[in-house]
Order: C-alpha cells, then sequence, then structure tokens
C-alpha cells in the first residue's frame, strides 16, 4: 500500500508544512529571494514540542502571549516540524512527516547554506545574555558568517511606543536577510505581532530557544527553566532534555492528543459501517454571480475528506482557490473529515491569503463542526462559515454597501494617476485587484492622488509599497500628493516617507516628475 504524506500535517490548530530538510532550506532562501521581487516580508516557525505546549498547556496565563504567537504561527508561510516528538504527535493524529529531524539538524543545516550564500543574520531575544553566548558560539565555528546585528529585548521599556519604533528602525537599517526570533519572551511575541508587517526583512525565522543555536555549534548551555527541568532533575540517571520532553509529551497527550485520536477514530470507524464511500473522488465547481455584480467559484466537496480524498483533489483546489477572488466551499456532503482533510483546508487557507484571496464555508454538517472544535481550528475557519450561498452574498453585499473605499485610473502620457478615496484597511486590500492595478501601470510612472483618502493601516501601506516597488524596478518613479493630516502622520510614523516622493499638489507633483525624469 502506498505511504500517503499530506502536504499540511495539523497538530492542535497548529499548520505543520511536511517536507524533507532539503526542502525546506531550499524554501526558506527561495522565500527569502522572492522579497525582492514582490517587496512582501514572510515568516517561518520552527516548531517543536516546547511550542505546542506553550501554546495549548501552560500559555492560557498570559492571554496576550497565546494570541499574539497563535496568529503569528497560523499567518506563517512556512510551519517547520522540528524534534522527533513532534512527529510522533503528527503520526498520532493520522499524519506521518516525510522526514524527522531534530531542530539541532535543522539549525545546522540552515547556517550552513546561509554562509555558503553569503547571507546575513540579524538575532533578537530577550535580555538573559543568551543572545550573546549565540554570537560567540556562531562566531567560533563559522567566522564567515555574516551578523547583520543583535538586540536583546528590553521588556520594561516594552510598552512604550518610541521603544517600539526604536527596534524597528535599528533592524531595519540592519539590512539584514534574516531576522532570527527567540519568542521565549511574551513581550517579544507581542511586539512581533504588532509590527512584522513593517520590518524590511526579506524572512523572519521565530524559533522557541536560542539556546538551540548554540547547541547546534557544538557547544554546551546548561540552565534550567521551569517545572520541566525540576522534574527531570528529580530522575536519577534520566538525561534532563529527555525527561523533559517525556513529562510534556506525556501531558499533551492525556489532555488534548488522546481525545481527538479517540475521536477521530471513533468517527472513521461510524463512517466506513454506515454510510457508502463518495465513488468519484473528485470536486464539482461552478460560478454564481449575484444580481450586485459579485462573482463566486463554489466548490462541492466530497465525502470522506480524509487522506486519499485530499490528496486526490488537493492540486485542484488550489488551483481553484489561486484563480478566483472569492471562493465558497461547500461542506452539505460532507459527514467525515481527518486531520488530512483539515490540513488541506489549512493549505488553501494560506493559498488564498498569500494571493490576496478569500475563502468561505457553508453546510458544516455537526460532526465537521465538532471536529473542527475539538481539534482546535474552529476559530481559524469561523469567521467565514455561512449558512448557505444566499448568506455569502449578503456579507460580500453588506461589505461593498459599507465599504467607502475606491478608486479611479487614469493614464496621462507617461504616468498612470490613480485617485483613492475613503478607508483603506486590511477587509479592503482583501478586494483590491493589485495585479491589475499594476498592470494598469505597466513601465510608466505612478502618480498616486491621496486627497481623498480618510484612512489608512498597515496593510493598506503595503498596498502602496507594492506600487513603489513595481515602479522602480522599472527605473520609474511614485509620486504622492495631496495627503491628509492623518495619513502623512501614517506615513511619517512607519517610515514610509522616505520610500515616495510626496508633493503638496498637482503641480507639484508634476514639476517633481519632470525633475526626477
Amino acid at each position: 500500500m502506498k505511504t500517503i504524506f499530506p502536504e499540511t500535517a495539523v497538530i492542535l490548530g497548529i499548520p505543520i508544512d511536511n517536507l524533507r530538510l532539503e526542502q525546506i532550506i531550499d524554501r526558506m532562501f527561495k522565500m527569502a529571494a522572492d522579497y525582492e521581487t514582490d517587496g512582501r516580508p514572510r515568516t517561518a516557525v520552527a516548531v517543536d514540542l516546547n511550542t505546542v505546549v506553550r501554546l495549548y498547556s501552560g500559555s492560557r496565563r498570559n492571554e496576550d502571549y497565546e494570541e499574539a504567537i497563535v496568529n503569528a504561527l497560523r499567518q506563517a508561510d512556512l510551519m517547520i516540524p522540528t524534534g522527533r516528538p513532534v512527529a510522533w504527535i503528527a503520526r498520532l493524529v493520522g499524519t506521518r512527516l516525510k522526514e524527522k529531524f531534530s531542530g539541532y539538524r535543522f539549525f545546522t543545516k540552515f547556517l550552513n547554506t546561509a554562509q555558503l550564500s553569503g547571507k546575513n543574520l540579524f538575532i533578537l531575544g530577550d535580555d538573559s545574555g543568551d543572545i550573546k553566548r549565540a554570537v560567540e558560539a556562531i562566531r567560533s565555528v563559522r567566522p564567515e558568517l555574516k551578523i547583520a546585528g543583535t538586540a536583546d529585548f528590553d521588556s520594561s521599556r516594552a510598552g512604550k511606543n518610541s521603544y517600539r519604533t526604536w527596534l524597528l528602525e535599528k533592524i531595519n537599517s540592519a539590512a539584514a536577510d534574516f531576522l532570527i526570533l527567540d519568542l521565549r519572551d511574551p513581550a517579544i511575541a507581542c511586539w512581533f505581532e504588532k509590527y512584522r508587517y513593517r520590518l524590511y526583512v526579506p524572512l523572519s525565522l521565530v524559533i522557541p530557544d536560542i539556546s538551540r543555536f548554540i547547541k547546534a555549534e557544538g557547544k554546551s548551555f546548561q540552565k534550567n527553566r521551569g517545572i520541566g527541568h525540576r522534574i527531570a532533575s528529580m530522575i536519577p540517571g534520566f538525561p534532563p532534555y529527555i525527561a523533559k520532553n517525556f513529562f510534556y509529551s506525556s501531558l499533551l497527550f492525556c489532555f488534548t492528543i488522546f481525545p481527538l485520536t479517540m475521536y477521530q477514530q471513533y468517527k472513521r470507524l461510524s463512517y466506513r459501517l454506515f454510510r457508502i464511500r463518495s465513488p468519484l473522488p473528485s470536486i464539482k465547481s461552478r460560478v454564481s454571480k449575484s444580481g450586485k455584480g459579485i462573482a463566486l467559484r463554489i466548490i462541492t466537496l466530497p465525502d470522506p475528506l480524509d487522506a486519499s480524498m485530499a490528496e486526490e483533489i488537493r492540486d485542484e483546489l488550489k488551483e481553484l482557490v489561486a484563480r478566483a477572488p472569492k471562493t465558497v466551499l461547500d461542506f452539505s456532503g460532507v459527514n467525515f473529515i481527518d486531520s488530512s482533510g483539515l490540513g488541506l483546508l489549512l493549505s488553501l487557507w494560506r493559498t488564498a491569503a498569500s494571493k490576496d484571496r478569500e475563502v468561505f464555508m457553508i453546510g458544516i454538517r455537526p460532526p465537521v463542526f465538532r471536529f473542527f472544535s475539538l481539534s482546535r481550528t474552529l476559530d481559524f475557519f469561523e469567521k467565514n462559515m455561512c449558512e448557505s450561498i444566499d448568506d455569502v452574498i449578503g456579507v460580500l453585499s453588506r461589505r461593498s454597501d459599507s465599504s467607502s473605499f475606491y478608486y479611479l485610473a487614469a493614464i496621462r502620457g507617461n504616468a498612470a494617476i490613480f485617485h483613492m478615496y475613503g478607508e483603506l484597511d486590511a477587509s479592503r486590500v482583501k478586494d483590491i485587484n493589485v495585479n491589475s492595478v499594476l498592470e494598469t501601470i505597466g513601465r510608466r510612472n505612478a502618480v498616486l492622488n491621496l486627497s481623498g483618502l480618510d484612512f489608512i493601516d498597515s496593510a493598506g501601506m503595503q498596498f502602496f509599497v507594492r506600487i513603489q516597488r513595481h515602479v522602480t524596478r522599472r527605473g520609474r518613479c511614485c509620486i504622492m500628493y495631496g495627503l491628509r493630516e492623518y495619513v502623512r502622520q501614517m506615513f511619517t510614523i512607519l517610515k514610509l516617507d522616505r520610500m515616495f516622493v510626496i508633493a503638496d499638489d498637482l503641480d507639484e507633483a508634476e514639476t517633481a516628475l519632470e525633475n526626477q525624469l
């Protein structure tokens, strides 16, 4: 029987990319290279057992920490499974990883590749002194590896905006290729969640413990932290690190993994005994258009949505989701879903997010809803769950009616002039066809009239950054004019005013354009 390796594994709501070590390293450096093309900073997360435990066991003592970490993990572009315990847990919930590798092996491979390719690192961690030891360990083994800079996060000043922006500027000015973040300190997690879209670093690598870098370089690092180490020290002759993982694994299995595993096996057995499998492992797709011109790609999912079915329809589904601005997944015929089907859904969500697409779900039956809840992914999908197609259209219609953002484009000589109106935030950015905007600009200069723009947030800023990078790569320039006071302040606060030529009115913009040429 052929072994099925799902593309994405899901461990208690955390999507894990099921790739071999070589594939992970290649993807990391490709994402860093893609930054030069699209200007979008990306995030990779090294997930080990401690990360999972802190998310769903100990982290509930600090809600800010939990929310920041969960958001950082679920929105990451690459989730890296490190350590055998993670592979064991994945196997228990029904997913076999393609390759098991330790955090030491991953970090060693990453540092080797960074040194050979001439990339530089910036390391951010807590103020325990681990950063200094990590840099000393790295330099003693790899003197040619470039360290662009380091920073010890000062938790006592974390609440001050001046300190946060200072840290952001320090990292951005270092011009690093990779930002390494040790998220043991909850304040670092909160800072990263708030500012990660304002980092001008191609790839941020989130790690659970900076001491892994030291161990990866063959240096000893002994520092007891937490109850796991204290319990481990009470076990004669048992290595502390192994005892700690064994203790955490047992708790995790008893309180979280075991109920999920039993429920999944029970539902699979019930399905096989009382239901007939869908004879055709294919999906049905159609396009629906409302009277308001809202076009939806509706995909009817097969039953059951398990490992074999998910693998057969994965590529087709991802292609459909990538092409359609709005996709609706119809679950009305799905009575059973397992971890592989859940991994497919999370993979689709990440594909849609990376291409500014949106996915809705309708017809969720109670067994599927309970599985989402038990696997702790319900909050991930819940905001996009609707009863029917009419409900989805109603949501989009209300959003369209309440949306105050729109733009008008005009070609004038060698410049594309865009007049922006209303409020540009994350919800509106999703509805913008950015590729269409860039195609309109082509190889022309871009002139942006923002006199009608009332509000903008960091997501809206990324829209303008993409325009600026598009014209710059083609030897053209991007000029803004008519900025209102609030919008101008946002550009100043985010230090983006240095990226654009800003004028007061159209005449000044045309003069600036002539000077640029």
